[in-house]
Order: structure tokens, then C-alpha cells, then sequence
């Protein structure tokens, strides 16, 4: 596997930095936890893991004395994000109100992303994105026609 030029790195890292942006922003608009800055850390950072488990490697395999999975660390990034993730939910009330699932799952839907464009699945990635979003702006429309409690901020 050939090793990324500096501008190809940058144009990956550009691109996770500009999606977890923009799938923070609603968040950070709207006051809620895991906004802007939490989704652009995970998106860029599993970028560059996915760089440097996909690409990185190939510099120290050269030799072919080693032989390295890059799957290895995708695995370890959806692992590590599921864990923060699981630190943002949390029950919020004795009814059992859970908070936190769709900041939990926004954060672990980013990191994907990152790995997506950490091996230069562009169309993929920015693909999953629209997909995401629209599935806010449906959940905003079902609110707004009374097909979704009030309640539920989800």
C-alpha cells in the first residue's frame, strides 16, 4: 500500500474536520451536550488513526518482516468511542428517563466517518453524513405533525 503525500493527509483531515462540523453544529446550536468541538476531536482523530493504521504501517512493513492488520485499529477506534459513548448516557429520573443515546450514537456515528475518510472513502462518508442529518430533519418533522412526544429530546 503506497504511502499518503502531505496534501492528500491534509485534504482527509480538511474533510473530518468540515464533517464534524458540521454534525455537531445542531448540537452546539441548540445547547446540547457533544457539540461542535466533541464531534471534530472524534471525526479528525479517527481520521488519523485510520491514516496511520491503513498507511503508517506500510512504512515500518517495508522491510516485510512484519505484517499489520489495519482493521486492528478501526475495531479499536469504534471500541474506544463506544466506551465514551456510554459515558454520555445516563438515566435522568426514577420514571427511567434515559438521556444521552443520540449524543452517544452521534459521537459513535462520526467516528465511523473519520475512519470512512481516514481511507479515503469521500462519497461514503459524506453520503453517511447526508443520511444523518436527514434523519434529524425527519425526527424535527415528526415532532412538528405530533407523531413524537414532546418530551422525548433524543
Amino acid at each position: 500500500m503506497p504511502v499518503l503525500n502531505e496534501r492528500e493527509i491534509i485534504l482527509r483531515l480538511t474533510a473530518a474536520f468540515v464533517t464534524g462540523l458540521v454534525m455537531g453544529w445542531r448540537r452546539t446550536r441548540k445547547a446540547l451536550p457533544g457539540g461542535v468541538r466533541t464531534h471534530i476531536f472524534v471525526c479528525v482523530t479517527s481520521t488519523m488513526l485510520t491514516i496511520i493504521s491503513a498507511y503508517g504501517m506500510a512504512v515500518f512493513n517495508e522491510g516485510g518482516l512484519r505484517v499489520s492488520d489495519p482493521a486492528r485499529l478501526a475495531v479499536g477506534i469504534i471500541t474506544g468511542v463506544g466506551f465514551l459513548g456510554a459515558g454520555l448516557i445516563w438515566k435522568e429520573n426514577k420514571a427511567g428517563a434515559i438521556r444521552g443515546l443520540t449524543t452517544a450514537s452521534s459521537v459513535w456515528a462520526v467516528s465511523g466517518v473519520g475512519i470512512s475518510l481516514g481511507l479515503g472513502f469521500y462519497f461514503l462518508a459524506f453520503a453517511t453524513v447526508a443520511f444523518l442529518m436527514a434523519s434529524i430533519g425527519l425526527w424535527t418533522l415528526l415532532k412538528r405533525f405530533g407523531l413524537r412526544p414532546r418530551r422525548d429530546k433524543t
